[in-house]
């Protein structure tokens, strides 16, 4: 698409999809990227950014001497700016370049400089973005040096009471999130045109309303184990994934018919209820997965559980901010979860289990709180998907990166260096790599476990589960379709395990299953 002189004509459509939004907004990628560097001159302007990297280019060099106009004008650049982290290496370079961009005309600003809207709404995107991706942008002693004397100046003004420029709070929101700013609260107080009345939402409001009710959070379990509190720790510091929009709300279903639909040719019993389920989220991260879940199953009741309070807070923000009222959260530890005294319809763990010391005792855990004819949604880490993975984890302890936000932009830039094609450069196509939790929980992580598909099938025989199918994408389905046209169904896990190794990458995200208590 991307080397297309028609990708240019979906713009305007793609930047309506991610701003309503039709999808959550990263399952766009690598879309909207492709469209973008298509543009001639995004695209002049990512080769200038390159060319003298990691120097600092002038803006007017950077929009083809057309000035921040042009690059405002572009609603698909505005919409990804706003609503998702970047994911790719070329566009993360041009908005760092970007905003160095308007670190410098925020310096050049008196305080009651008055920014044209279309220019402060651009500079507003740029911190959005910032603040979506955390902040894991590179830092060199230039950005560095005008974004300290900038807060402080900032700072200053707050403590007087004197004028500010709008420019100022833009460029100050675009290297720190504002909510650390003493007398931060004064901001919201004093009127602002719209695209930073946006930006204080984000940065002061929000995370105010995360604070408040963090503490309103009941604990069901205790989180003793040593494995569970240096996860926790892990959660509590970088929340994630920090999602900023997901998909419209999904066509409500009963959960066979919902099954039925995604297995067509796949064999399960009836449910004991289809409707008014009740559902248990274990390792329920920000709540992205339960939104879902509790849309796609309105008359459910989804009980929440994870170990960080600061995600769950995010997570209940998120269900607040989408009108969503039948989702009880509270934290709790998967290995103590027999001791609250409830089970389930549905139990869905994706991407929790093998963040524990041992995965398949949590599993089993979660298998007792499963109600007869009961379903579960779990996903596990593929070894073999995960060789590039292993090899930047091997990395990140070798250089003895640390995992705060220094040590993790040091370690990005390193990889970012490394020759495409090679194994340590292939972590920069995962859409995590490009937050800064994203990146802790992708190369960083306190604890992770990988697996194979002949381990899973072992545990699904000795614990009384039966296999229903992949969540997958639709072109691996067709391609196991055509390797195995007799597995209609297409739940043998043998003929999954041989389709694997020859398509290493088929789990790339993860073994993300359905299966139902025998």
């Amino acid at each position: 698409l991307g080397k297309s002189a028609d990708a240019l004509a979906f713009r305007d459509v793609v930047a309506r999809a991610l701003s309503e939004p039709w999808l959550r907004p990263l399952s766009f990628e690598p879309v909207p990227a492709a469209i973008l560097k298509a543009d001639p001159l995004i695209c002049d302007g990512i080769e200038q950014t390159l060319k003298h990297w990691p120097q600092p280019v002038p803006i007017g060099i950077l929009s083809g001497g057309r000035g921040v106009p042009a690059l405002a004008s572009d609603p698909l650049l505005v919409a990804i700016l706003e609503n998702a982290p970047l994911t790719d290496v070329a566009l993360e370079r041009f908005a760092t370049a970007l905003r160095f961009a308007l670190l410098e005309e925020a310096r050049r600003s008196p305080a009651n400089a008055a920014t044209p809207a279309p220019e402060l709404s651009f500079y507003c995107a740029i911190a959005r973005q910032c603040f979506i991706n955390e902040y894991t942008f590179a830092f060199n002693a230039p950005d560095q040096a005008a974004a300290n004397e900038l807060r402080e100046r900032l700072s200053s003004a707050l403590r007087d009471g004197a004028a500010i420029a709008p420019v100022w709070l833009a460029a100050v929101a675009s290297c720190f999130p504002l909510c650390g700013i003493h007398n931060v609260q004064t901001l919201v107080e004093r009127p602002w045109p719209e695209p930073l009345r946006a930006l204080l939402a984000q940065q002061i409001t929000e995370p105010r309303e995360e604070d408040a009710l963090r503490r309103t959070i009941p604990a069901l379990t205790p989180v003793d184990a040593d494995v569970s509190r240096g996860v926790q720790e892990q959660y509590e510091e970088n929340p994630y994934p920090r999602w900023v929009k997901t998909s419209a709300a999904p066509v409500p279903l009963p959960i066979d018919e919902f099954l039925k639909r995604e297995f067509p040719h796949a064999s399960f019993a009836p449910p004991a209820r289809a409707n008014g389920i009740d559902i248990l989220v274990a390792g329920c991260g920000t709540g992205l997965h339960p939104t879902v879940s509790a849309r796609r199953h309105p008359g459910a009741q989804v009980l929440a559980v994870d170990i960080s309070r600061a995600s769950l807070a995010y997570a209940a923000r998120k269900a607040r901010e989408t009108g969503i009222g039948n989702i009880r959260f509270a934290q709790a530890d998967i290995l103590h979860l027999a001791d609250i005294g409830e089970t389930f319809d549905l139990i869905e763990s994706v991407g929790a289990l093998h963040h524990l010391a041992d995965p398949w005792s949590g599993w089993r855990t979660l298998v007792g709180l499963l109600r007869p004819r009961g379903f579960m949604k779990i996903a596990l880490y593929s070894e073999l998907a995960r060789r590039n993975v292993v090899v930047a984890q091997r990395f990140v302890k070798d250089g003895n990166y640390q995992p705060d936000a220094e040590g993790i932009r040091l370690c990005r830039q390193a990889i970012m260096r490394q020759p495409e094609g090679s194994a340590l450069h292939a972590v920069t196509r995962f859409s995590d790599f490009y937050t800064m939790s994203g990146c802790r929980d992708l190369i960083f992580h306190a604890q992770e476990q990988r697996t194979s598909l002949p381990q899973i099938g072992a545990f699904l025989a000795d614990d009384g589960l039966a296999f229903i199918g992949f969540d997958i994408e639709r072109s691996a389905r067709a391609a196991y379709a055509r390797r195995f046209p007799d597995d209609r169904a297409m739940g043998d896990l043998k003929s999954w395990h041989v389709f694997e190794t020859e398509n290493p990458d088929t789990f790339i995200s993860m073994y993300n299953m359905w299966l139902q208590k025998r």
